[in-house]
């Protein structure tokens, strides 16, 4: 299977970064759900062009990617996944054109709740509890 490197500038910035952030989930009540998670793994395995190495990205099971990838192309009209079993041409497996349309829509909304909620996350995160050492309160 050939692996799809146009996958890094529909993804740009799914990776954690460490800031403060808000992530999104897309939950359907008769369907499944769809988060940073199945984003993030969908990269994975467009980047790797395998769901073990992916897995392994993750640092994840390759049954719990398997069970990831097969609620993917269950839950949507067309597989999300294509794999294709080892042997002497060695196995492997591909985001198909759906999956990439899937994180481009997942990246655009993604964006838009990140845009409109940057202050309120900056106002969220001033009512955090900061535990600083005792050594530091000077008790």
């Amino acid at each position: 299977m050939r692996r799809r490197s146009s996958a890094r500038p529909v993804l740009e910035g799914l990776e954690p970064n460490g800031a403060d952030t808000v992530e999104i989930q897309v939950s359907f009540r008769h369907a499944l759900g769809f988060g940073p998670g199945k984003a993030r793994l969908l990269l994975a395995i467009a980047e790797t062009g395998s769901i073990s190495a992916a897995a392994v990205r993750m640092d994840m099971s390759y049954r719990r990617a398997w069970e990831l990838v097969e609620e993917l192309n269950a839950g949507f009209a067309q597989p999300i996944v294509l794999t294709q079993s080892g042997g002497n041409a060695g196995g492997g497996a591909a985001v198909t054109a759906l999956g990439f349309e899937l994180l481009r829509r997942y990246r655009e909304m993604d964006l838009k709740v990140q845009a409109n909620l940057e202050v309120d996350l900056a106002d969220f995160s001033e009512l955090l509890a900061v535990r600083m050492p005792r050594a530091e309160r000077g008790s």
